[in-house]
Parts: C-alpha cells; sequence; structure tokens
C-alpha cells in the first residue's frame, strides 16, 4: 500500500503572536513541529504534501521527497488537504494526514495507525484517540459497535463533555472514491456554524455515515492529543517533549 503524508498548516499561527505557520515555531534547540512530524513520518510515507499560505511559502526548505501547495484562502483543514489532491488523488492508495501542530505526536501511534489500515478494507479511516479533560473536540463513539455517532467541535460552538475522546490530529483515509466524496459532502453539508469553515471533522463524519469504515484504537498518552494553538499550548509542548 503506497501512503502519501500530508500535512496542512495554512494557519497564521496569530494567537501565538509569532508570524509565522505553527509547523515552524522552534519547539527546543531549533527543532520545528515540522521536524518532529518528519521524523515521525519517513518511515512509513513515501511523499509528503505541505500546505501552507502564500507569505509563508517562501520560508519553507521541501526535502526531494515533498511538495509544497498554496490555500490561497484559509478555508479550514478539509479545503487545506484538498488543495493537494492532485500529488495524491493517483498516487497514493492511502494519506496519513496529520495537522502541522501536533508535536507531541508520536512514531509509536503513527506505525499503529498506518498498519491497521494496511491490514483493512479500501475505504475506511483510521483515527487514533485519546481520552482527555476538557476536549476541544469530542468524538461520540457508539459503546456497542465502535461506530462513530458525531463530533463535536467546541470552535463551532458545540458543547463537549467535561471529560471526552479526542483525536491527536492523525488520520490514515483512504483515496479511492475520496475526492468523490468530497464534492457531495459539499453539496449536502454546511460550513461551520462560528469559523465559515469548510472543516474536515464534518466530512469525516460524513464519510462514515456514508459506507466508510470507521477504525479506531486508544493512546495510552493524552499528551499526544494537544496541539499547540496558544501560548500556554507551547509552553505545554515544550515541558513534555522530551518524554518522546
Amino acid at each position: 500500500m503506497i501512503i502519501h503524508g500530508v500535512i496542512p498548516a495554512a494557519g497564521k499561527g496569530s494567537r501565538l503572536g509569532m508570524g509565522i505557520p505553527k509547523f515552524l515555531v522552534p519547539i527546543k534547540r531549533n527543532i520545528t513541529t515540522l521536524d518532529l512530524l518528519r521524523r515521525r513520518f519517513e518511515p512509513y510515507v513515501t511523499h509528503t504534501h505541505l500546505i501552507t499560505a502564500p507569505e509563508a511559502r517562501s520560508l519553507l526548505d521541501l526535502r526531494s521527497n515533498e511538495s509544497i501547495y498554496v490555500q490561497r484562502r484559509a478555508q479550514g483543514m478539509g479545503d487545506a488537504v484538498f488543495c493537494a489532491r492532485e500529488g495524491w488523488i493517483n498516487a497514493a492508495d492511502a494519506i496519513a494526514i496529520v495537522w502541522g501542530d501536533q508535536a507531541l505526536l508520536s512514531e509509536q501511534t503513527v506505525r499503529h495507525a498506518i498498519r491497521m489500515h494496511q491490514s483493512s478494507v479500501s475505504r475506511q479511516a483510521t483515527v487514533p484517540l485519546a481520552h482527555v479533560v476538557l476536549p476541544y473536540v469530542d468524538y461520540i463513539i457508539s459503546p456497542n459497535s465502535g461506530n462513530l455517532q458525531s463530533i463535536r467541535q467546541s470552535r463551532e460552538g458545540d458543547k463537549c463533555r467535561k471529560s471526552g475522546i479526542s483525536d491527536v490530529g492523525l488520520f490514515i483515509v483512504s483515496t479511492n472514491g475520496l475526492y468523490d466524496a468530497w464534492n457531495n459532502f459539499n453539496k449536502v453539508c454546511c460550513r461551520g456554524n462560528l469559523t465559515g469553515e469548510l472543516n474536515f471533522l464534518p466530512f469525516l463524519l460524513y464519510l462514515t455515515k456514508n459506507g466508510w469504515r470507521f477504525q479506531s484504537f486508544k493512546v495510552p498518552n493524552s499528551k499526544e492529543a494537544r496541539g499547540i494553538n496558544t501560548s500556554a499550548d507551547l509552553a505545554f509542548v515544550r515541558q513534555n517533549l522530551e518524554v518522546y
């Protein structure tokens, strides 16, 4: 199975106040989140597609197995993933999507997710999940079937549980029929209630309700779920990075 990496990082990291994409923010000793994600992904993907804003393109030094795509308007993570579709749509059996601020994502989680995906059917989504306090995103999973029932997003005004289930910013998704599904999704589904964005997580739910298999596993270390959105998040990541 050929798997390509997709790293959307077209935001400006405005809440961090640094004026650069979050995956270029130094974590430790001039190591960025992008450096860490490259290290996690290199053993498992044949090519990686980076999606960024127009003004950040010149800041990136690409490797030979990387391509860059520009998201002209900040329209959400779903839109960002499909900005790179020309690179993966006919070249990969699956894409490993990871948000560009997931510095604490472990190599063990990446390896487990990809191996689980490789052993299953042609149209599926494999998503590592962690139990967290005050989830930013809250997955509601059927206790009997394990099926995904809904995804609540606090950034869109949804009420999340005090203790719930969150992703760790990693999604392995089959490419067979994926772009057609995205186009169909955008015909019937609305943009985010508060952000007005074309989000990825509602699309993930749409896939599972339209015949795609959803499979997940529990990530034992809930710290992997913490992305970098604020200065407090950055301080937390810097403090906890050594455990990886």
